[in-house]
């Protein structure tokens, strides 16, 4: 965020140029996974995105063009057992089809 520029800056006071290096920023952050545990110790993450933020049809956020968000990044919970994996999953489908049929 702050090599973005936009260290000390609310979402509301995002400029445009302050979301494309924002996101220039995060596409560019490769992530490497060096460590898991086992599925005893699985979890899932609660809080994110309002759903009433994003267009259901989309997942593409209703304040931000070109941003789409899915999974764990939405406030959706659901007990232990697949449910929360299979959102991420169909959500995260839904999305990167719409984006990908826009270009």
């Amino acid at each position: 965020v702050e090599r973005a520029g936009a260290g000390n800056v609310t979402v509301a006071q995002l400029t445009g140029a302050m979301t494309d290096r924002l996101l220039e920023q995060f596409t560019a952050c490769p992530l490497k996974v060096e460590n898991v545990e086992n599925w005893q110790k699985s979890m899932a993450s609660t809080g994110g995105i309002a759903r009433t933020a994003l267009n259901s049809k989309t997942m593409q956020s209703r304040q931000i063009a070109n941003l789409y968000a899915a999974g764990e990044f939405i406030d959706v919970d659901g007990p232990c057992g697949g449910y929360n994996i299979q959102w991420a999953f169909s959500s995260g489908r839904l999305a990167g089809m719409l984006k990908s049929s826009k270009k």
